[in-house]
């Protein structure tokens, strides 16, 4: 069955644009392109290891979307589940403001959000960090990588953040807002994963 949805997976991206898979000791990359743009999902491992245990999501282009870019993780996954050992401790996929669906979810969540209004009616424009994170792990705001997280058997634990803003005034009114929202922005976003137990 196992080979069935491998060599499916295979045809399809044949049919609507070029794979090329990249392998070392410590990584293995499937980077799908076509005429105007490319997606590379990549798993690594360190020496030690005899599984990968680290993903990774980049893309040469602004995404539409974190829920369109879902299937493409999930056809690339499925190709490396056939040909690599894979126990993910942790993934990267990208931050908030990469992919237009997850900001909004992300600005609607902290406004919403008591706990991170009660730090900003205390502290202004402060960052916490452990808040940040328990605000993004409690929410949906990455529900389509959560989602396919659990497919593959795989629940996010907790997160961990570098590079850390504000979103920009500007940037809030382009997205509709009235821009005077305090909002938190990692640059870099981290998810530590472990197995969901039968």
């Amino acid at each position: 069955m196992k080979l069935v949805v491998c060599l499916i997976s295979l045809v399809f991206i044949a049919m609507s644009a070029e794979i090329t898979v990249t392998h070392s000791a410590n990584e293995y990359s499937l980077k799908y392109s076509d005429s105007t743009m490319f997606r590379i999902l990549s798993f690594r491992k360190n020496d030690t290891d005899s599984v990968f245990r680290y993903l990774h999501y980049s893309l040469g282009y602004k995404s539409e979307a974190l829920s369109h870019e879902i299937f493409y993780m999930d056809t690339l996954w499925r190709i490396a589940d056939c040909n690599i050992d894979i126990d993910l401790t942790s993934a990267d996929i990208g931050y908030p403001l990469e992919f237009p669906d997850v900001v909004r979810n992300y600005i609607d969540t902290f406004n919403k959000s008591k706990k991170w209004q009660s730090h900003v009616k205390k502290k202004g424009k402060t960052l916490n960090y452990e808040l940040m994170h328990e605000v993004i792990l409690d929410s949906d705001i990455y529900r389509p990588f959560r989602n396919l997280l659990e497919k593959y058997g795989y629940k996010s634990v907790s997160i961990s953040s570098e590079k850390h803003g504000f979103i920009l005034k500007s940037e809030l009114r382009k997205l509709g807002y009235k821009g005077k929202e305090i909002v938190p922005m990692p640059f870099m976003l981290y998810w530590k994963v472990g197995k969901i137990k039968p």
